[in-house]
């Protein structure tokens, strides 16, 4: 025959145990079980209340919600960034024969009409460069491009295989 009793200790802070959340005053239960030959066993509470699994799960939920977001973010930042890039090519392109903010405006002094093209160098960049994030922007938006044109190809692929196949 087997008894059982239940008694409720104040739970106190010791090195060796670690104490619940609740701090001083918190009562633990404690089962004690004895069995007919008189030994008796004791369970201690569930390490992880529901109270807590709750408030993990609610954690996890707002992590993966703002892990989401900033994803949105990264993409909207390396579109922006890549808008950027592009109108300072064309700003530059469009003002060399005269001049502009980066080289200066000598073509207007001397009144040249010189249509030779010049290369853009990395240095004229000034409002690419100024981004922390700029060449990763461009990293990732080359990797949608090639990502994008790689579905094309398989698309065309398969659309001409269908036809050898008809």
């Amino acid at each position: 025959m087997a008894t059982e009793t239940k008694t409720e200790q104040p739970s106190s802070s010791s090195a060796a145990a670690p104490e619940p959340k609740g701090g001083e005053g918190d009562t633990v239960a404690t089962t004690t079980t004895t069995n007919a030959e008189g030994a008796s066993s004791s369970t201690a509470p569930p390490a992880v209340d529901q109270a807590t699994m709750d408030q993990l799960t609610e954690a996890e939920k707002t992590l993966q919600d703002l892990v989401t977001k900033k994803k949105i973010i990264d993409k909207q930042l390396a579109t922006v960034e890549a808008s950027i890039y592009a109108l300072e090519e064309s700003y530059l392109t469009d003002t060399q024969q005269y001049g502009n903010v980066v080289r200066g405006f000598d073509g207007y002094l001397q009144g040249r009409t010189d249509k030779k093209k010049y290369k853009i160098n990395e240095a004229d960049r000034l409002f690419s460069q100024s981004s922390v994030t700029y060449h990763r922007a461009l990293e990732i938006k080359a990797r949608e491009e090639e990502y994008s044109r790689e579905e094309e190809e398989m698309y065309t692929h398969r659309k001409k295989k269908q036809r050898r196949d008809d």
